[in-house]
């Protein structure tokens, strides 16, 4: 083993491209270690576009000290930063990097400081840590980079000592986190760190790391593509102002003018919106009940014959934006109809960075914002996004798209950020969210044998039933939703891989069993997730 005590800006920067090259090497490996089985392993896509960033990013810095080199990486990091996993490895990068940022070079004393320091960081940037994930392994390393240190100053040693501390706690987050004893893995988050860190260990012990070539990172583009449009050609929006109005009687009355209808609000004032053929019958019936203010009428069709940014085009100067990121263009359109201002196309498997969450933020032209981050894995990205703006940002931790689209029955553009952030928390949490999808591998779940390519029912985040007929399955969860329970409207969003046909009939066979509940249907165009299904 060589010794080395102190590392100057050139070794800092060849050992960050070595731990990149080690996460390249292994990235399909831990992503497999994110499945539970549902396809949403993307933990090591995730931290290689986060690393990559911060790699690309001190490759710009000329010169030999560290203190520039670090500040660089930290802000690579920060903006390239996706997913759960993404975002804490960035705060990892970040304290590391906070304790050197006036170093010319890192000897073991700085080592260790900026170890402990990259830990309580993560902490900190974490609302409420968990035990067994990157967490927990990163703390295991830093304690082993400091008890190291009572012996020696070498920082290839103490490194070492740090990253089979970490393995010895990787191997036990299954202990710690029921999900992983599950599935039958350890922690991909990190997993993911100590390929990272065994990378940057192989190059200070002199090991040919070989070529790596940095690709390109997809960029995830602010716009839902708008087809063709259904039935009805105008969405129309209105505010009801009054006394004593009733959100069930006017939903009753402009319910059967058209579909995506929405009333909601309160005694003094109510939000309409619906997608209708006849926008003035649809006015008509709002007077009866009092005033009416912010109407909208869009022709869809016109939408549907050009290619559509997220109103980009003579947008106007608003108090509030609000940005949502949704992965279909079905989906995206049923949220822009509601209010949204800019859509990111992401979401399972596809998480957006920092930077995009904080250029469509950005793009608004709003002085505060709402965010709907509509999947866990994309909520701390949103967060981090928040902070780098000087507009007010307030983020709805949405963890589905049925919860953003219930959010945003709580939104009212008249009222302050504060307020609507409070109305639209209170909203998202009476929602239900069911999903269809597809194991990708075998695994056990509890005391269910699942085989690849099985289809699975998912209500709130849990398997709750499978087999190997998409028809069957999807209908044992509707039933499980309707009889246990108790829901009274059923809102279905079928996927890209899901014909029209066929989502009708599904729909028809609901309704025959279950006449008296109400059922919608939408073409959603989400990947993974054959159906989506709200549920009130």
């Amino acid at each position: 083993m060589q010794n080395i005590y102190s590392i100057n800006g050139e070794k800092l920067k060849a050992a960050m491209r070595a731990g990149f090259a080690n996460l390249v090497k292994y990235k399909e490996q831990i992503n497999y270690l994110n499945v539970f089985p549902v396809p949403d392993g993307d933990t090591g896509t995730n931290m290689y576009l986060t690393v990559s960033s911060a790699v690309k990013e001190m490759e710009i810095v000329e010169g030999n000290e560290v203190g520039p080199l670090v500040k660089a990486l930290s802000k690579g990091a920060l903006m390239g930063a996706r997913g759960n996993s993404g975002v804490i490895l960035s705060q990892l990068f970040r304290g590391f990097t906070s304790e050197l940022e006036n170093n010319k070079e890192i000897d073991y004393k700085d080592f260790v400081r900026a170890s402990d320091k990259a830990v309580k960081m993560a902490y900190k940037a974490v609302l409420k840590p968990v035990e067994g994930t990157i967490l927990t392994v990163a703390k295991a390393v830093a304690q082993g980079i400091k008890d190291a240190s009572y012996d020696s100053k070498d920082i290839n040693m103490l490194l070492n000592k740090g990253i089979m501390a970490g393995e010895r706690a990787l191997d036990k987050t299954p202990e710690l986190l029921p999900v992983l004893a599950k599935a039958g893995v350890v922690d991909a988050g990190g997993k993911g760190l100590i390929v990272i860190l065994q990378g940057i260990a192989n190059f200070l012990e002199g090991k040919d790391i070989g070529d790596i070539e940095i690709e390109p990172i997809k960029e995830t583009h602010s716009f839902v593509k708008i087809e063709e449009v259904g039935e009805f050609i105008y969405c129309t929006e209105c505010v009801i102002k009054g006394q004593n109005l009733n959100e069930e009687e006017v939903l009753d009355e402009i319910r059967p003018l058209g579909d995506s209808t929405l009333v909601v609000g309160d005694k003094s004032l109510l939000k309409v919106h619906i997608h209708t053929n006849n926008p003035g019958h649809v006015l008509e019936i709002g007077l009866k009940y009092g005033t009416l203010h912010d109407i909208k009428i869009e022709n869809m069709t016109d939408q549907s014959r050009q290619p559509y940014i997220s109103n980009e085009i003579h947008e106007e100067v608003k108090e509030i934006g609000v940005v949502a990121v949704v992965s279909g263009d079905g989906l995206g359109r049923i949220v822009e109809s509601m209010g949204v201002d800019k859509v990111i196309e992401g979401g399972q498997t596809m998480n957006p960075s920092t930077q995009d969450i904080l250029g469509a933020i950005n793009a608004i032209k709003a002085d505060k914002v709402l965010v709907l981050p509509n999947n866990s894995n994309i909520i701390m990205a949103a967060q981090q996004a928040a902070k780098l703006t000087e507009k007010r940002v307030m983020v709805v931790p949405t963890k589905t798209f049925p919860q953003g689209m219930a959010a945003m029955l709580g939104y009212d553009a008249n009222q302050d950020i504060e307020a609507n952030h409070k109305n639209m928390l209170e909203h998202y949490k009476s929602v239900l969210t069911g999903e269809i999808t597809y194991a990708v591998r075998d695994t056990v779940y509890g005391d269910v044998d699942i085989n690849q390519g099985d289809i699975l029912a998912i209500l709130e985040g849990e398997i709750i039933h499978t087999g190997k007929d998409l028809n069957t399955v999807t209908m044992e969860l509707l039933t499980t939703i309707v009889e246990k329970e108790g829901a009274e409207l059923i809102t279905v969003f079928y996927g890209k891989d899901i014909c029209e046909d066929d989502a009708k009939n599904l729909q028809g066979d609901f309704s025959s069993r279950y006449p008296d509940i109400e059922f919608e249907l939408y073409q959603g165009g989400q990947p993974l997730y054959h159906y989506i299904i709200s549920a009130e």
